[in-house]
């Protein structure tokens, strides 16, 4: 019988990875501090986009301010549900907009929005509403601290891309944005625009007046399978839909099996961030990204309906998304004028 090959590690990325998000996660363990977790989930959107987009040091500072900037925006719009509504939906219609003057910066966009959503939604949660402007503005400082690990990387390497130009061009390489001008081919951006508005918009009005847990799983969701066609869009559904049907049901039987206590639950989430970089297949990764979630969820103790959201909030998401894809290129082919024979 063959054996079942294991899909390809992206082992330095991962490597890379690991170094800057596990001494967050040992934080939050040592100091008994879960806000050392959310430092994580910045620390490696930061390292990520740095990654994939080739930032210099100032690209990586911006990218950290307009993390903060829409993080506090998304935390204090939730005091006004529309305005939440509108902030998610401008957000990702950001993200599409900046994607269409290079396909690299759409990575940027992603991991400028997840983690100003997913830090908003999470950190709102049951928290009186006279606390909201202290613990957004307190929870700036770690925001900063988050962008050290990658800021270090990006100053060095950066440093000996550009050292042969000499010390007297110092300045002028570090106010460079990007350490490479290209971000790849533009795109048509209209029709992914409006889908994505659409469907955040949707999104987001149901989590707020539906008062849906987790809610920020079915927002993302509905933005990620806006990818430029249908085709496309089908697949991202798909493989969310599948990663998510194996994946909970797996992470569920293991928190039932294993033993709970605080360095298992520390290690578990440090796997769910490497999960964004371990895997070259989307849909093994995403799959073990739901089971250890899940798992995580488990093991936080609370229970095996609280587990099981995470399928229903990523299928809902994806479906909002993908038929507000396929509404919106049917009604680009409508517009278009027809062609004189």
């Amino acid at each position: 019988m063959q054996a079942i090959a294991l899909p390809e590690i992206t082992w330095r990325p991962l490597f890379r990875t690991t170094l800057v998000v596990a001494p967050f996660v040992l934080l939050s363990l040592v100091l008994n501090n879960p806000l050392w977790i959310d430092v994580a989930l910045v620390a490696i959107c930061i390292q990520i986009a740095w990654e994939r987009t080739e930032l210099a040091p100032l690209g990586v500072l911006l990218h950290g301010l307009a993390i903060a900037v829409g993080f506090l925006f998304l935390f204090l719009s939730l005091l006004f549900q529309p305005l939440f509504v509108l902030g998610c939906a401008l957000m990702s219609a950001a993200t599409i907009r900046m994607a269409a003057e290079g396909s690299k910066l759409r990575t940027l966009g992603n991991f400028t929005f997840i983690p100003a959503l997913y830090l908003a939604c999470e950190m709102t949660e049951r928290l009186p509403r006279d606390l909201y402007w202290p613990t957004a503005t307190a929870f700036l400082p770690y925001i900063a601290i988050a962008i050290i690990p990658t800021m270090v990387q990006s100053v060095v390497d950066h440093w000996h891309t550009k050292k042969a130009d000499g010390l007297r061009h110092f300045m002028r390489h570090f106010m460079r944005l990007t350490k490479n001008d290209p971000f790849g081919d533009h795109v048509p951006y209209l029709e992914d625009m409006a889908a994505v508005i659409l469907a955040v918009g949707t999104a987001a009005f149901l989590v707020e007046w539906g008062h849906l847990d987790h809610g920020q799983w079915v927002i993302w969701s509905a933005a990620s399978v806006v990818t430029g066609d249908t085709a496309s869009s089908r697949l991202k559904l798909r493989d969310r839909t599948i990663g998510a049907l194996a994946g909970v049901p797996l992470g569920i039987l293991a928190g039932l099996a294993i033993p709970h206590s605080e360095t298992t639950y520390g290690v578990v989430i440090l796997g769910v961030f490497l999960t964004l970089t371990a895997f070259r297949s989307y849909v093994v990764g995403f799959g073990v990204r739901c089971g250890l979630v899940s798992l995580a969820i488990m093991l936080a103790g609370q229970s095996v309906s609280v587990a099981s959201e995470r399928i229903v909030n990523v299928i809902l998401g994806g479906v909002i998304g993908a038929l507000f894809v396929l509404a919106a290129h049917l009604a680009a082919q409508h517009l278009k004028p027809a062609r004189k024979i």
